[in-house]
């Protein structure tokens, strides 16, 4: 039985990964993390304002948890594949993982977008937005 040593690191990097970006959500809904230019969801929208910022945080952390959840699980399950010599399955979960992350981001920006373009008066709102 080989250990799949670059398996088992790819998929510890997806678990680092999905709690990192549930953590910075959690930190900006709760206003621990107020708008800034590098970390959480950056838009016109969610920048316009802290109460923009954190209700659209706030608005996304089911979304944000799931997709860490489940994110999590799998890339738990890459690493025992990996462990146990199995590098396609375990690759293919970290995969999957990957783009999971990235669908739960898309899914997050939109749903943050829409909340914090809510908030915003119709003076305040933008074409380009």
């Amino acid at each position: 039985m080989t250990i799949e040593i670059g398996g088992v690191i790819a998929a510890a990097l997806m678990v680092v990964a999905h709690v990192v970006v549930q953590q910075a959500t959690v930190a900006a809904a709760y206003g621990v993390l107020g708008p800034n230019a590098y970390i959480g969801i950056r838009n016109d929208a969610t920048r316009s304002s802290r109460e923009a910022w954190q209700a659209a945080h706030r608005a996304v952390l089911p979304v944000v948890g799931l997709g860490t959840l489940v994110g999590v699980g799998l890339s738990v399950v890459a690493i025992a594949l990996a462990d146990t010599g199995q590098a396609t399955a375990s690759a293919t979960a970290t995969l999957v993982s990957a783009l999971l992350l990235a669908v739960t981001a898309v899914v997050a920006e939109r749903r943050a977008r829409a909340v914090a373009e809510g908030l915003l008066g119709d003076d305040d709102r933008r074409d380009d937005l």
